[in-house]
């Protein structure tokens, strides 16, 4: 398969994001602005909930832009990384190999990475992506949600 960027690279760019009981993962866009899924952070935009991203706390104001149908949102973070994915626009396609990295576990701090195949590409929201996945951290094959 032809990468990107490499697994490390991945790596560095990516971030643990705490709201909440909602554990999830973030990446760097520019070198002070992280993307995440707006999902992981609802509890801040209705309830306040202080946003907690490399176990430095947020308020929502933290929050530069959402858009709920996208389910992405831009956070400004104090921490600057010179490592960051510009991100482009690109096309899926069924049955393609991807490789993904995040910190699907609530209590664990290290990052997995996932490999696998498109499974469902819904016509209605394009970025909502299926994969059947293998890692460490799933005895079987599980099929997931990203996007």
């Amino acid at each position: 398969m032809d990468e990107i960027i490499s697994k490390s690279q991945i790596e560095q760019i990516c971030l643990i994001i705490k709201c909440g009981d909602v554990n999830g993962t973030g990446f760097y866009v520019r070198e002070d602005i992280v993307l995440t899924a707006r999902h992981n952070i609802i509890d801040s935009i209705n309830k306040g909930i202080v946003i907690k991203i490399d176990n430095v706390e947020y308020q929502s104001k933290a929050i530069i832009a959402e858009d709920a149908q996208l389910d992405m949102c831009l956070i400004k973070i104090k921490t600057k990384n010179s490592n960051y994915l510009s991100l482009i626009i690109t096309q899926f396609f069924f049955k393609q190999d991807c490789i993904t990295y995040g910190y699907p576990n609530l209590e664990d701090k290290n990052g997995e990475h996932f490999e696998g195949k498109i499974t469902t590409l819904p016509k209605e929201s394009p970025y909502d992506i299926r994969l059947a996945i293998r890692c460490s951290c799933f005895n079987k094959r599980k099929t997931n949600r990203y996007g």
